[in-house]
């Protein structure tokens, strides 16, 4: 029998199952951001989820994105990851020091 056909029924809503968890740190932040990575068992799509959002001195507002899944695993991670080191670089490039208060926790994150 195939996983899919285990959750067929149709009461049964966001099935999913945890294929990966990333921790890492940003150079200059103690902080540690923790990724776990999904697999939606109706749709195929890696969604993933993040312990904290990133907010440089040159946002407006911590950066959460609009589109949290993608369609490989490799793609799910580069996605969340870049988030992160686009602003993070930016920053950097533009005069800032790293701070913790750059990483915002995310409420949210189980």
């Amino acid at each position: 029998m195939e996983i899919e056909e285990i959750f067929k029924d149709e009461i049964i809503n966001e099935a999913k199952v945890l294929v990966s968890e990333y921790k890492f740190s940003l150079d200059g932040i103690s902080k540690t951001i923790t990724i776990k990575i999904y697999k939606n068992i109706r749709t195929g799509y890696y969604e993933f989820y993040q312990s904290h959002f990133i907010h440089t001195p040159l946002q407006a507002g911590p950066y959460i994105t609009s589109r949290p899944w993608n369609d490989t695993e490799d793609l799910a991670l580069n996605q969340a990851i870049s988030g992160f080191t686009q602003f993070y670089n930016a920053a950097i490039k533009n005069g800032y020091k790293p701070d913790d208060s750059w990483l915002v926790e995310n409420k949210d994150f189980k």
